[in-house]
């Protein structure tokens, strides 16, 4: 296949050997892999972005630009688009390309509308509400549905235009839909009785789920949406209007013709008809369009490399990994109170890969969350804090920044906080350098951490006590399960160790030579002495005189030497065997639980805890403190992409543009 240097190309075809290159300067792995074409040929194509990279015998398209390397040429990839049809042959593959399916559907149900239904608003005069603020009018219908998007709890408002009615592809029959093809979310307010609806400050974006409509099948589509994603007109809109008129032209570039005829000054009213209509709506959602295409873009990545899931959290929850024992606590630095049960909390979430903390309300899941984000600052780590509850990461937010007024902490999230999200980085970078001494602080940790880790000890020293009481509490239940319900166990264990030999011994002499002479008397006296031994020990362990008599049945007849009694006593011999491992064992659990006794109890421990809380969180805060500090100042690199990050972020919000360039500075900018 002949490739031209500096080329932008599309190359269909099906991905042969595979291989992922970890450079020796430490930079992030990439892939290399052979395409074979449809045609036969084979194309070599990098991916720099080794988890973006498809697997071996995945069939589909690359996109990017044809670079030459060593005096060949090769494809350095913009994009994969898998063909629809190819699932990687692997069982965690299917599971995710079948929840992509879901999220598919419940997203494209979030922003469908039935055409002349009550649920939404339609705008059929006047300006697109995508492209600025605009009166939407006092009528009672527009002001019922106003008010009730204010009193609305986890809605979205979304704003629309333009409007694509077409046949649902997810029903079976053939009623029209109709989706807008751009969206942004958007907030209505009341001014002396009339109501207006404003963009807010996220970027106006595309729905891919308005082209299902428009007959778009879903590998154009993904492609459509990759273009406007990677158009630099569209990144570079200095407003809402013009980037959704870019957005358009890029499809209308691609064959969407129709989208040129369209005028977001002047809305009309839509007919019935299937077919893209002029006209703007208002709509709610539970959910982020934007969001959504993220998580499904992280999904298609997972889904062409399951074997990301192979470790952490996922691995876990996919029983792919065993779930690790919950560990005994360490001592960790916290800046709240922490008792017992939350220091084992912070110690499994900073030890193992996976850790489920549960409880009621109040029982102290928000400090344990703030005390495992300051042990692993603490421990030179970066976190990341997320929630589908906004109200979790308030609480979280506030708590660290009570506790340590200095803490480095960005509240993201929703695209309505980039500007706070800027002012609080240009914030934090312009604060003036403060003195810390870690060394010293290092120093009271470690003396602070000597006392936590003594009664960690304790705690550690009672729960393997706690744990040999168990194991041997079940042996005796085991061994008691066995015995017969008659069967005594307040026996004398030297007791009945006596009877057992004096009966076995008694049983011993009828494999004597009785002689010529005097065998009957012989004969009867061993009997008689046996009987009593028996009777003596049958006694003690509660046995029926028909248990006690069975051994010597066999010998109630004619003298004769035998073995016949000790092994007719061998079931007996059992019982005492196993009456005498139940009494050692009760013994055991009885010295047992004495030492058990003789510790401090948990709540003594706990007491102890709380007795040194105070001096443990002073100190765990000045630690924290030196380390925001040193993570503040001590990365220039890192300062200046934050920096550029707070600029690109009021850029954004001054434009109402994507954040995709944001995005892209984010990873240097974290260490600052």
């Amino acid at each position: 296949m002949q490739l031209e240097v500096d080329e932008d190309v599309t190359v269909r075809g099906t991905v042969g050997s595979r291989s992922v290159i970890r450079p020796r300067s430490g930079g992030p792995p990439f892939a290399k892999l052979d395409l074979v074409t449809n045609g036969g040929s084979s194309v070599k194509v990098v991916f720099w972005d080794a988890g973006r990279a498809p697997r071996s015998g995945e069939e589909g398209a690359v996109r990017g630009r044809v670079r030459e390397y060593q005096g060949s040429a090769e494809i350095h990839a913009y994009a994969w688009i898998a063909s629809e049809t190819t699932v990687p042959d692997d069982p965690i593959a299917r599971v995710i390309a079948f929840y992509i399916g879901c999220v598919e559907a419940e997203a494209a149900g979030a922003v469908r509308v039935r055409p002349g239904g009550s649920g939404h608003l339609e705008l059929t005069a006047g300006l697109s509400p995508v492209f600025g603020r605009r009166e939407i009018g006092a009528e009672k219908q527009v002001a019922d549905w106003c008010r009730q998007r204010e009193m609305g709890i986890g809605e979205t408002v979304l704003a629309g235009w333009p409007m694509v009615v077409g046949t649902d592809p997810e029903g079976s029959g053939a009623d029209l839909v109709a989706s807008p093809l751009l969206i942004v979310e958007a907030k209505v307010t009341e001014k002396t009785g009339i109501w207006f609806v404003e963009p807010e400050a996220g970027a106006v974006d595309l729905n891919p789920y308005a082209l299902d409509l428009m007959g778009v099948d879903r590998q154009e589509r993904d492609e459509y949406v990759r273009s406007v994603d990677d158009s630099t007109a569209v990144e570079e809109a200095p407003n809402g209007a013009e980037r959704a008129l870019a957005i358009l032209e890029v499809l209308a570039g691609l064959g969407l013709t129709e989208l040129g005829e369209l005028d977001g000054t002047h809305l009309r009213h839509t007919p019935t008809a299937a077919g893209v209509h002029n006209t703007g709506v208002l709509m709610v959602s539970r959910g982020s369009t934007r969001i959504t295409r993220m998580l499904l873009e992280d999904l298609e990545e997972l889904k062409n490399n399951p074997d990301l899931l192979a470790e952490g959290p996922a691995a876990v929850m996919l029983g792919l990994e065993k779930a690790p024992a919950v560990p005994l606590p360490s001592p960790y630095p916290t800046i709240t109170l922490s008792t017992l049960s939350q220091d084992q909390a912070v110690s499994a979430a900073m030890k193992s890969t996976f850790t489920v903390v549960t409880g009621p309300p109040g029982t102290g899941k928000s400090q344990v969350l703030v005390n495992v984000i300051a042990a692993a600052v603490a421990n030179g780590e970066k976190v990341l804090f997320a929630s589908k509850n906004n109200k979790a990461v308030d609480v979280v937010f506030e708590r660290l920044a009570l506790a340590s007024p200095h803490a480095s902490v960005l509240r993201a999230g929703a695209s309505s906080r980039r500007s706070e999200v800027a002012s609080s980085i240009a914030r934090i970078l312009s604060e003036p350098s403060r003195t810390v001494n870690p060394a010293a602080v290092e120093r009271k940790w470690r003396e602070v951490a000597a006392e936590v880790g003594a009664i960690h000890e304790g705690l550690l020293a009672r729960a393997r006590k706690e744990g040999e009481v168990s194991a041997i509490r079940s042996e005796v239940d085991a061994l008691r399960d066995r015995l017969p319900a008659t069967a005594r166990l307040d026996v004398d264990p030297s007791e009945l160790a006596e009877a057992r030999d004096s009966v076995m011994a008694a049983l011993d002499r009828f494999s004597d030579r009785l002689g010529i002479f005097g065998r009957w008397k012989k004969h009867t006296e061993r009997i008689r002495v046996a009987r009593e031994e028996l009777e003596d020990l049958g006694g003690l362990l509660g046995l029926s005189h028909w248990e006690t008599e069975g051994p010597l049945r066999s010998v109630l007849g004619k003298p004769r030497r035998t073995l016949a009694p000790q092994r007719d006593f061998n079931p007996v011999l059992m019982l005492i065997t196993e009456v005498l491992a139940v009494r050692e064992r009760e013994v055991a659990l009885d010295r047992a639980e004495r030492e058990l006794a003789g510790l401090p109890q948990r709540h003594e421990l706990d007491d102890a805890l709380h007795e040194i809380g105070p001096r443990r969180v002073a100190v765990g805060r000045s630690l924290l403190d030196a380390r925001w500090e040193q993570l503040r100042r001590d990365d220039p690199v890192s300062r200046s992409a934050a920096g550029k990050l707070a600029e690109t972020l009021e850029e954004i919000v001054a434009k109402g543009s994507g954040a995709r360039r944001a995005r892209g500075i984010l990873k240097s900018a974290l260490p600052a």
